[in-house]
């Protein structure tokens, strides 16, 4: 399944689905990922990228802005499983 998150920024996702279930008591259940969603108002693909180099980059002219700017998001540089299992049983709830 395709999925767009951005018209304006291009942000396209390919949603696996692997099965359908009637009926699911204990709600969404997360099976795989990798990264960190990106922090909202980043710009496209290629500005995430060039964001990522520039917080690996201590030297980099921008690094201190985009820290600064860090400190008002909720991001984590890791993929944490258990976090977002955490925020889909939310739904449920």
């Amino acid at each position: 399944m395709l999925y767009t998150y951005d018209f304006r920024s291009k942000w396209v996702h390919w949603l696996n689905v692997n099965e359908v279930l009637k009926e699911y008591e204990d709600g969404p259940r997360l099976i795989d990922g990798e990264g960190d969603a990106p922090q909202e108002d980043i710009g496209s693909v290629e500005e995430y990228l060039d964001f990522l180099d520039i917080i690996d980059d201590p030297r980099h002219t921008q690094h201190k802005f985009y820290l600064h700017w860090l400190e008002k998001q909720i991001w984590r540089r890791l993929y944490d499983a258990e976090y977002i299992q955490r925020e889909l049983d939310l739904l449920t709830q």
